[in-house]
């Protein structure tokens, strides 16, 4: 479902110039090394503890949640600047971050199918505008969608010819576009502000 709107938002953020290549590419890199690591430890080793995963999830969403509190009262240095970053503007120290966060986000993706909380947790603290979380975000998310389906059909875990999954995959890929089109009209009326507070 997400290849399609990910390629639709790609293209739409690739029009205004907002997709920032070097984030794009370095966090791109690290998550899907670390995907490929993350869905291989899961097929081969940790399948076999299902109760343990869902503890190991529950307590990184509650780590997630508690940095976030922490950004929003300032206890993280860097997070009480409310300016926001310029684009193309690439310290070594916030490159770094972006290295770590999407080895932790493509590990995530590839044992729990969850990978979104530690790149949203890291683009708001990293201040980046909304332009460009969406367009940065979505841009990596394409290769990932690749390896991820190629993965999933090589190992035997998505199963396309299955009775029904044909018509699950049309209605959720439809969904997903309509939801993209109707987020993609609103995102110029929502603020940078805006945008930080929801995630």
């Amino acid at each position: 479902m997400a290849l399609p709107t990910a390629t639709f938002l790609t293209c739409r953020s690739w029009h205004s110039n907002a997709i920032d290549v070097p984030v794009c590419l370095t966090f791109g890199v690290f998550n899907l090394c670390f995907y490929a690591g993350g869905l291989l430890l899961l097929l081969h080793v940790l399948i076999q503890s299902p109760v343990a995963l869902k503890h190991a999830l529950g307590c990184l969403f509650l780590a997630f949640a508690l940095l976030r509190i922490a950004s929003d009262l300032k206890l993280i240095p860097g997070s009480s600047s409310s300016e926001l970053r310029p684009r193309g503007e690439h310290p070594p120290l916030l490159m770094f971050g972006w290295a770590i966060t999407g080895s932790l986000s493509g590990a995530m993706s590839g044992i729990f199918g969850v990978g979104g909380p530690p790149t949203m947790l890291f683009m708001t603290m990293a201040r980046m505008d909304k332009g460009a979380m969406r367009g940065t975000n979505q841009a990596g998310n394409i290769a990932l969608q690749l390896v991820r389906i190629g993965m999933l059909l090589s190992t035997g875990v998505l199963k396309p010819t299955a009775p029904g999954v044909g018509l699950e995959l049309f209605s959720l890929v439809s969904a997903g576009i309509v939801g993209a089109v109707i987020g993609d009209q609103l995102h110029g009326s929502v603020s940078d502000r805006a945008v930080v507070r929801i995630i």
